[in-house]
């Protein structure tokens, strides 16, 4: 259930609540935070493919690790630079970058799930981990957020989210076996 916690916050962040930040936090018109919501949608489809390709032939774990990693790194910048210049070009920039960095996180954990758990209980065990997982930290995650920029006053509050729950979802990947190329029983 940790690594999708990452992967889930960043697709809740990243796809879903940043066209609402838009709007409520940097006062851009509403069809911006629907280009934006575009933009995000359309570079995940057209990164995906990619992720999983790489993920078959490098491994799960390596890209899942590079690319939570890239993402911890990029997300705060990312969101002082659409709060120092928040204009529609900024946002969708700062969109496009973080939403590849989403598919090659996400990407590579929806593969890995079901592959950990053998097949008498991979179903119900995928199903647990990864519904627990997306209804808390991504059900939540724009009710986090909004908390977290009311109870700390910054309206990068919504980067500190993400960064904690990526760097909480990289703590079992050590842990974890490394499910490419091997088959699944």
């Amino acid at each position: 259930m940790l690594t999708t916690i990452g992967g889930t916050a960043a697709n809740y962040i990243v796809l879903f609540y940043l066209s609402t930040y838009a709007i409520r936090i940097l006062h851009l018109p509403m069809a911006s935070a629907l280009w934006a919501a575009w933009t995000g949608a359309v570079v995940t489809v057209i990164c995906s493919p990619l992720a999983g390709m790489l993920s078959d032939r490098i491994g799960r774990k390596r890209v899942l690790w590079v690319s939570r990693v890239l993402l911890i790194l990029a997300v705060y910048p990312a969101f002082m630079t659409i709060n120092a210049a928040p204009t529609v070009p900024v946002l969708l920039a700062v969109v496009a970058g973080l939403a590849l960095l989403v598919a090659f996180t996400a990407v590579p954990n929806i593969v890995m799930l079901p592959e950990l758990f053998p097949r008498a209980i991979r179903a119900t065990g995928m199903s647990v981990v990864y519904c627990l997982g997306v209804s808390i930290f991504g059900g939540f995650a724009q009710f986090f957020a909004t908390w977290l920029i009311q109870l700390s006053g910054s309206n990068l509050a919504p980067a500190w989210y993400l960064i904690g729950c990526s760097l909480v979802s990289l703590l079992p990947l050590p842990l974890m076996r490394e499910t490419a190329g091997r088959p699944i029983d």
